[in-house]
């Protein structure tokens, strides 16, 4: 089973769209999506059937429409451009949502009480599972869905490598947004609040290495930083642009040299109506 999972990043989610573009030329289609934070978002997206021309429409225009003011050079650089990400986010579910499933597909969320990473499912997600999918504590506040809060679950953890390989898959593709991140004490902090979890809650977060034993893994990242932690919040066609071309390239570049990366037999993704059985791996 092919899966792609897609990890946080904020704004740097323009980079996954242009790896995607180049998965897409190549004819390679998951199975499963699962996605983190801005990863869900993209995730809804190719899930639904969203075409390219959509998906840089999406990312290139929308936020520009929706766009109602201009962050503050002493402000926080999410401050005026929060009302935007709300109004994109629920215009994303709105035009998306009521399309097929194309693939199966996983988000995963932070429920703020306990800690725990909650994954919804397929038709399951709408606008308000995406905005608390993407509830950064200190940027957004949480979401309840389903009588829980809701956190986006980037706080502890980038990569819903643990999701996919639940479901079952056996060749994934991982798209890291902070394989450098922009503010490396961040990195720090959470890889020890994770362990602490770990510890509290009896169980792995993420798959140890026997977890991962027959996987085809390739992951794409960028070994720079793909842009400052102003940046990564702050919505700009320029930047956009850049990380669409920068995601190509880096995809292109991981391909080439990737021998276990085949297209799908079949170009074009069929709708599914309801998601494949699902197979436990990994516990």
């Amino acid at each position: 089973m092919r899966a792609l999972a897609l990890s946080g990043g904020a704004a740097f989610g323009a980079y996954q769209v242009g790896v995607w573009l180049e998965l897409w030329e190549r004819g390679w289609r998951p199975d499963v999506v699962t996605g983190i934070s801005i990863g869900a978002v993209n995730g809804f997206l190719l899930s639904r059937g969203a075409t390219p021309d959509e998906l840089l429409a999406v990312w290139r225009e929308w936020p520009g429409e929706l766009l109602s003011g201009s962050a503050s050079r002493w402000r926080p650089p999410w401050s005026a451009q929060t009302p935007m990400f709300r109004a994109w986010i629920e215009r994303i579910a709105a035009e998306f949502g009521p399309r097929p499933l194309h693939f199966r597909y996983r988000v995963v969320a932070l429920d703020a009480l306990t800690w725990r990473a909650v994954a919804f499912e397929g038709e399951r997600v709408d606008a308000r599972t995406l905005l608390a999918a993407c509830a950064l504590p200190g940027v957004l506040p949480p979401v309840r869905v389903d009588g829980r809060l809701l956190l986006d679950c980037g706080a502890i953890r980038y990569m819903p490598l643990k999701e996919a390989l639940e479901i079952g898959a056996d060749e994934l593709i991982a798209v890291d947004l902070l394989q450098r991140h922009p503010f490396p004490p961040v990195r720090w902090v959470r890889v020890r609040l994770l362990s602490v979890l770990d510890r509290i809650h009896g169980e792995r977060s993420e798959p140890t290495a026997k977890d991962l034993e027959g996987l085809s893994l390739l992951t794409i990242g960028h070994p720079k930083l793909l842009g400052s932690v102003r940046e990564s919040f702050r919505w700009n066609r320029d930047f956009v642009d850049r990380l669409l071309a920068q995601g190509r390239q880096d995809a292109a570049e991981r391909l080439r040299n990737a021998t276990n990366v085949a297209p799908a037999q079949s170009s074009s993704p069929k709708p599914v109506s309801q998601p494949p059985k699902k197979t436990e791996r990994g516990r």
